[in-house]
This record gives C-alpha cells, sequence and structure tokens, in this order.
C-alpha cells in the first residue's frame, strides 16, 4: 500500500514513538504503515508468527501479554506476569530486555487492538498514567465510564476508530449537522456493515460464505449479544439477528441483513429511531441460528463448536472479499445516504485497509493535538476526524459515495 503521509500532515512533522498492542488482519496494516511513515513502531503480540513479520519491517517487537498490568485482571492473555505486566521484549536485532509493557514514558501514542475484554483490561492502567490511546477494541464495555479518569490524568482514549462503529458514526454526525442548517433534525437512521466473500459459497461447497476478517471469537460475541436500539424514541433491546430482511445493493447483489449491537454511542444522539444491521450472504445466519437452537453453544457443547467455527471461518488471504458500508439518515423532507465499498488492494483485504485506515487517522489527529483530553467517541469529534479519514480511504482507493449537499424526498 502506498505510503499515507502521516509526516507530512500539519502537527505530525516529527516521528512518534507508537506502542500497538495486538495485530491482527487489521493491526498488521496498522503497524505497517506507521513505520513507513517514519515512527518509531513497538508492537506487544503474544503470536511469534506475528512478531516475526513485524520483526522482519524492522519494527521493535514485545513478546508479552499487555493486559497482565490490570489490577484483578482475570482474562489476562497468558494468566501470568508479574504485577507490572514486565515480559520478554525483544528487538529486531535480537536483543533482549525487559519492559513494563504499558510503561507510558516509553510511547507517545498507543493503538489498542485487542480482541474483546482483553482491550477493555488495558484502557484504565493506561488513562491512570496519562496515555493518549486510538481504540479499535471492541467491547461490550463503555469506554466512557473511564472519562473522569482520563481528564484527571490529562490523558485522551478516542474509541470505536473502524469502520462501523467509526466511520458510520462520522457520517451520522455529518448528515445531522447538515440537517440542520437546513432546520431540520434527524427522525430515522440505519446502519448496514459486512465484511463478505466476493462470492458466496458454491452449492456444492455447501459452506458458511464467510470469513472472519477479526477475532472469530467477537464474531460470535456479536452474534450472541443482545441489540441496543431505539425505536420512535424509546430505548429497547432486542435479540440479535433479528428484524431479519433481504438488502439488495446494486453492485453486490442481494444480500442479508439482521441486527446487532454496533449502535454503541450513537445511542445518545438526538434521534427517535437508530438501526443497524450486520450483512451477510443469505443462509449465513439462518445456518447459525440453526446451530444454536440444537444446542450446540450451549454447556459442554459449545468448546467443541467454538473450535469448528473457528476453523470453517478461517479467513483465507487468496479468496476475494469485500466490505460494504451503507448509511441512511432521514428526516421529515430530506435523506442523506453514504455509502463505502472495498475489495482490497496492495497486498491488504478489505477489511483491514477499511478498518486499519480509519484507525490510523484516529492515531494522526491525536499526534495533530486535534483530540481533547477524555474518553471521546468518534462523532464528538467528527469534524476533525472525517476529512482525515475520508482522505486515507479515498487515496488508497476505497470508494466513497456520500451526499455532499442533502437530497429533497
Amino acid at each position: 500500500m502506498r505510503n499515507t503521509g502521516l509526516l507530512t500532515m500539519p502537527g505530525a512533522t516529527r516521528a512518534c514513538r507508537i506502542r500497538v498492542l495486538g495485530a491482527g488482519l487489521v493491526g498488521r496494516l496498522v503497524v505497517s504503515e506507521l513505520h513507513e511513515a517514519g515512527h518509531d513502531v513497538t508492537l506487544v503480540d503474544l503470536d511469534p508468527k506475528t512478531l516475526e513479520w513485524a520483526a522482519g519491517l524492522g519494527v521493535m517487537t514485545i513478546h508479552g501479554d499487555a493486559t497482565a498490568s490490570a489490577p484483578g485482571n482475570s482474562n489476562a492473555a497468558t494468566g501470568t506476569g508479574s504485577p507490572i505486566g514486565e515480559q520478554a521484549a525483544t528487538e529486531p536485532g535480537g536483543g533482549e530486555y525487559t519492559d513494563d509493557i504499558l510503561d507510558v514514558t516509553q510511547a507517545d501514542i498507543w493503538v489498542n487492538m485487542l480482541p474483546g475484554s482483553l482491550g477493555d483490561c488495558v484502557r484504565r492502567p493506561l488513562l491512570e498514567r496519562g496515555a493518549k490511546v486510538a481504540d479499535l477494541s471492541f467491547t461490550a464495555e463503555d469506554p466512557r465510564r473511564l472519562d473522569e479518569l482520563a481528564k484527571a490524568n490529562t490523558g485522551l482514549l478516542l474509541y470505536d476508530v473502524g469502520v462501523a462503529p467509526g466511520l458510520s458514526n462520522l457520517w451520522v454526525a455529518n448528515a445531522c449537522a447538515q440537517f440542520k442548517v437546513g432546520g431540520e433534525v434527524a427522525e430515522k437512521v440505519e446502519i448496514r456493515v459486512g465484511g463478505i466473500p466476493r462470492e458466496p459459497d458454491s452449492q456444492q461447497e455447501d459452506g458458511w460464505s464467510y470469513m472472519a476478517p477479526f477475532s472469530p471469537s467477537d464474531v460470535i460475541a456479536e452474534y450472541e449479544r443482545p441489540a441496543r436500539i431505539r425505536i420512535a424514541g424509546k430505548l429497547c433491546t432486542e435479540p440479535a439477528l433479528t428484524r431479519r430482511h433481504r438488502y439488495c445493493d446494486p453492485e453486490v447483489g442481494e444480500l442479508e441483513a439482521f441486527l446487532t449491537d454496533g449502535l454503541r454511542s450513537l445511542l445518545d444522539i438526538d434521534c427517535p429511531t437508530l438501526l443497524e444491521y450486520t450483512l451477510r450472504w443469505p443462509g449465513h445466519i439462518e445456518r447459525f441460528i440453526a446451530l444454536r437452537d440444537e444446542g450446540a453453544l450451549e454447556g459442554d457443547n459449545r468448546k467443541k463448536t467454538l473450535q469448528d467455527l473457528y476453523q470453517q471461518w478461517m479467513f483465507d488471504p487468496q479468496r476475494p472479499e469485500i466490505t460494504l458500508l451503507s448509511v441512511v439518515v432521514e428526516s421529515q423532507n430530506l435523506i442523506w445516504r453514504g455509502r463505502l465499498f472495498d475489495d482490497g488492494g496492495g497486498g491488504w483485504s478489505s477489511m483491514a485497509r477499511t478498518t486499519g485506515l480509519v484507525t490510523l487517522a484516529a492515531v494522526e489527529a491525536i499526534m495533530s493535538d486535534l483530540i481533547p483530553s477524555g474518553v471521546c467517541a468518534p462523532e464528538q469529534v467528527w469534524q476533525e476526524l472525517l476529512p482525515l479519514a475520508e482522505k486515507r480511504l479515498a487515496s488508497a482507493g476505497v470508494v466513497l459515495r456520500r451526499d455532499n449537499t442533502i437530497r429533497t424526498r
């Protein structure tokens, strides 16, 4: 992928020390781009292959559990580690030293890309130490509960810096601002997003028509966690995978949409109806529901079923895949539409590109002192973050189409 030009941005003309916690499919792009831009990058991970890949770039690597420093943490990835999270660290040249993984004097900016609850474990210790954090970790826990802590220590955390949540939040905030100029208010928001193979499995393959572009455990959690939505001004919770309907994209074709719990901070905006759906090829979620209803995810059956799903959903870098995002915001008389589409490029998957480039925009915004102290959702800083995110996405060839002016019904 082309250099994204971090060092040429106003307010970001110096190389920064950046510590990245976790590097899966998306994290690798973030590490690679930051290193290529000339920053002093350190990657913390437990996967030897990932660390070997990073060291091959010339990136400093730390083989360790970043969550070990979280007081009373029972979810530490290794179950071991000293109280301050000391682990073996390896330099590109092969030297070894011992370091406090969450020592904020060792980095100017932190990028939290740990999966699920592990990602939440590092937030408090980092903010207690006044760290500046770009946070992609999607967790059930609300990071805003740490806002006062962050402000008290002059730290900051900009979270949900991906596609949806992430770019979707920025687009909704932009639409609402345009409505306000037109004397209208948003009455309904519908978000649909999915990362799927470019083509579904054939009848002969009889597969899931799906590859997990991030942690399969997070995908399953998404399918099981109740979805928080707002209908006619009332905040309510419905089971995930409900409100199923067919959705036809003019370029991709017919997909199936179903409720998932991705709205998060958007539930606090002034809009009576808010819904977010995940997109999959038809038949995928019906198969998962059948598996669930058969009891395959209960009791002693769960472990084996999860192991099977991890294998069956394994990401195949040789298989073409796409990421699609649709955002529609309506007022009484106006409609705002936004669409993102990508099928990969530059040796990276579409999900790595679309998610990772928004994360890089968040790092850039922090580096340029555009984000205040405290814990911020994307929509709170949309004017600062949206131009950076759209520039990175468009420069990489991601297709973005959105209304620059609101269209009357």
